[in-house]
C-alpha cells in the first residue's frame, strides 16, 4: 500500500469518527501574499514576545538562583600539535572577554532575530523564482542553488572556499551554504546538495492570515517537517520516522562506505515545538513529545537505545502580571548502552575540538588513550553487560514573580519512581526524592536583603543509594562513598523548613558559612558513617569543617577515617 493510500485511509477513518465531516479546503493564496504573510507573522510574534520578556530584565532572585548552580573554574587552553610529530600538548591561553556582563536587551535581540528570519524567508524561500507549481490554493516552491545558496548575491550558488570560511560573516538572514564542511576539506556545495536531493516547500492557508508549510525532500516528497506560521502561533512538528527516510536519501547521495552503519535501526516518534500568543501580553512556549520517541542503533551485538515517553514542558510569560510560569509533565526517559562503551568513554582522551583547528600536516594526532596509560601499557579493561539509565520523569509547576522577586514551585518531583543507573540488574545508583510524601514537594525562593531564602513544603528528603562496588575494579579512583552506602539529605521539622544562602560581602569574598537553617532542621547522613552525621539545628549554619590535629606518632590505623563528604562539613554558630 502506498503512502498516499495509507494517508487517504487514515483521513477517511478520522472523518467517520468525527461524524462524517468534510475535509477543510485551503483558501485562495497568491505567492506575494504568502511571502508577506510569512514575514509578517514571524516578525509580529517574535517582536511582541520580546516586549513581554522584558519582565526578565534585572530580576535579582533569578540571578541568585543561577549563582547556586555549580560551575567550574574558568580556564582556557588550546591543543598544540608539534610539527616534529611529538605528542600534542595543552597550552594555556587568555580567556575571551566575558560578554555576559553587558546590559540585557531582550526586546532588541528579538527584533533583530525577527528581521533576520523574515528576510531569509522572503528572499531565499518564498521567492517567485523558485515557484514550481501554483494552482491558486497550493503553492510549491523548489529550492534552487542560484537563489537559496546565493550568499554572494551574484546569482550563483557559491562554492565553499578550500582556504576556509571568509573572515567577514555572511549577511544576516542568508542561509549557510558551506553545508557539511569537513575540517580541512571542501565539504559539499549547497547547490550540489539541492541538485541531488531536491527540497520543496509546500504552502497552504486554511484560515485568513495563517500559513501551513511542509518541507518535502527528494523525488518521493517525504514530508518530515510541518511548520505553522500563524498570526498568533509559530510551530514546528517533526516526524522522526520520516526524518530517518530523509537521512537515508542524503547517505545514498553523498555518504561514504560504512556511514549507513550509523543510521539508527529504530528512529520514530513525533515532537513539537510551538510559540503561542495567548493575548497581547501573554505568550506560551511549549515543547511536547506527542508520540513516544524511540531511537535504537545496533553495532555488532551491541544495542544503543533511547526511549522518551509522551509529555511536555511549557513556559508562559505574562507581561501584565509580571510573571513567568513553567509547567512540566515529562514522561520517563530510558537510555541503554553497552557497558564497554561507557568504559571506553571514561578512559578515552579528548579529540581536538573545533577551536583547536585542523591537525597540521606532519603533526601527530592525539591517541584516544591518555599518553601516561600508553607508556605503562594499560588499556581500557574489556567488560560485558548493558548499562541502563532510567529517569522516572519530571513534574511540577513554577511561577516567577518579577515584582515580588519570588520563585515558587508546586508539585515538583522526579516522576513516580526512583531514577536509577543499572548494570544489567545491579543498581549502581538510585535517586529517590520525597519517597514517603508522594515523591513531590513545594519550594520557594525569595530575597532577604542580598541573601537568598529557600523554603520547602512539607519537607525535602533526597536519598542517594550507591552500589558502585560492583564496578570498582574497572576504576582506580572511585571515591569510597560511592561503593556501598545510602546518603540522605533531609530538611524538615517545621511547617515550611527554610534555609538561607548568604551573599558575597562588599569585597566580593565568599561567606564563611555555606548556609543557615532559618526554620526546621537540616540533616546529612550516611549509612557508611553513622557516627559522622551532620545535624544543623534552627539558627545554626553549615560550614567547612576544621581539620583535626594530626598526631604524627599515632599509628596509621588509629587516625580517624573521615567520610569524603561529611568529614568536610560541620554545624555550628554563624560567623
Amino acid at each position: 500500500m502506498t503512502r498516499i493510500a495509507v494517508l487517504l485511509t487514515v483521513l477517511a477513518v478520522l472523518a467517520t469518527a468525527c461524524g462524517g465531516g468534510e475535509t477543510k479546503e485551503p483558501l485562495n493564496l497568491e505567492t506575494q501574499k504568502a511571502a508577506l504573510t510569512a514575514s509578517a507573522n514571524v516578525k509580529t510574534n517574535l517582536v511582541d514576545l520580546g516586549l513581554v520578556l522584558k519582565i526578565l530584565e534585572d530580576v535579582t532572585v533569578l540571578e541568585k538562583v543561577f549563582d547556586l548552580l555549580p560551575e567550574g573554574e574558568e580556564t582556557c587552553a588550546r591543543t598544540v600539535f608539534p610539527q616534529d610529530g611529538s605528542e600534542p600538548y595543552e597550552e594555556e591561553m587568555p580567556c575571551p572577554d566575558d560578554e555576559g556582563d553587558d546590559e540585557l536587551d531582550i526586546d532588541g535581540g528579538m527584533k533583530e532575530a525577527a528581521e533576520d528570519i523574515a528576510k531569509m524567508l522572503t528572499d531565499y524561500v518564498f521567492n517567485d523564482a523558485q515557484v514550481e507549481t501554483d494552482d491558486g490554493k497550493t503553492i510549491v516552491y523548489v529550492l534552487k542553488g542560484d537563489v537559496f545558496c546565493d550568499v554572494g548575491g551574484e546569482g550563483e550558488g557559491r562554492k565553499p572556499d578550500p582556504a576556509g570560511p571568509p573572515e567577514k560573516p555572511a549577511e544576516p538572514g542568508r542561509p549557510a551554504d558551506d553545508i557539511a564542511r569537513e575540517e580541512g576539506g571542501e565539504g559539499v556545495d549547497c547547490a550540489e546538495m539541492l541538485d541531488k536531493v531536491s527540497v520543496r516547500v509546500k504552502v497552504e492557508s486554511y484560515s485568513e492570515g495563517d500559513l501551513d508549510v511542509w518541507i518535502l525532500f527528494g523525488a518521493e516528497m517525504v514530508d518530515p517537517i510541518h511548520v505553522q506560521l500563524y498570526k498568533g502561533l509559530l510551530a514546528v512538528e517533526v516526524d522522526l520516522a520520516k526524518t530517518k527516510d530523509v537521512v537515508q536519501m542524503y547517505i545514498d547521495a553523498f555518504g561514504e562506505e560504512g556511514e549507513e552503519d550509523f543510521l539508527p535501526d529504530v528512529f520514530e516518534g513525533i515532537v513539537r515545538l510551538e510559540l503561542k500568543k495567548i493575548d497581547a501580553g501573554r505568550f506560551e512556549l511549549k515543547y511536547a513529545v506527542k508520540e513516544t520517541v524511540k531511537v535504537g542503533v545496533t553495532q555488532g551485538k551491541d544495542l544503543f537505545s533511547v526511549e522518551v515517553a509522551p509529555g511536555s514542558v511549557s513556559v508562559q510569560a505574562d507581561k501584565g502580571a509580571s510573571t513567568l510560569s513553567w509547567t512540566a509533565d515529562v514522561g520517563a526517559v530510558t537510555v541503554k548502552l553497552p557497558y564497554q562503551t561507557w568504559i571506553d568513554m571514561t578512559w578515552g582522551g579528548d579529540e581536538p575540538g573545533e577551536e583547536d583547528g585542523p591537525i597540521p600536516d606532519g603533526a601527530k594526532k592525539p591517541s584516544p588513550v591518555p599518553a601516561d596509560d600508553i607508556a605503562d601499557g594499560s588499556q581500557p579493561p574489556q567488560v560485558s553487560g548493558e548499562l541502563t539509565i532510567f529517569v522516572a520523569g519530571l513534574t511540577g509547576e513554577m511561577v516567577l514573580d518579577t515584582k515580588a522577586e519570588t520563585i515558587g514551585f508546586t508539585g515538583l518531583g522526579l516522576g513516580n519512581a526512583a531514577s536509577t543507573i543499572k548494570l544489567n540488574t545491579k543498581t549502581l545508583l538510585a535517586i529517590d526524592l520525597n519517597k514517603d510524601n508522594g515523591r513531590e514537594f513545594d519550594m520557594t525562593f525569595a530575597m532577604d536583603g542580598n541573601d537568598l531564602l529557600l523554603g520547602t513544603k512539607p519537607l525535602f528528603d533526597l536519598v542517594l543509594t550507591w552500589g558502585m562496588a560492583a564496578v570498582a575494579k574497572e576504576f582506580d579512583d572511585m571515591p569510597a562513598f560511592m561503593l556501598d552506602e545510602t546518603f540522605t539529605v533531609r530538611l524538615d521539622s517545621a511547617t515550611e523548613p527554610t534555609v538561607k544562602f548568604f551573599a558575597e560581602d562588599e569585597n566580593g569574598e565568599d561567606p564563611a558559612s555555606f548556609l543557615q537553617v532559618v526554620k526546621g532542621k537540616l540533616t546529612l547522613e550516611s549509612s557508611a558513617a553513622a557516627d559522622q552525621t551532620v545535624v544543623v539545628e534552627e539558627g545554626q549554619c553549615l560550614a567547612g569543617a576544621e581539620e583535626p590535629p594530626v598526631d604524627e606518632e599515632a599509628l596509621p590505623e588509629a587516625k580517624p577515617e573521615l567520610h569524603d563528604i561529611l568529614g568536610e562539613l560541620a554545624a555550628g554558630e554563624c560567623e
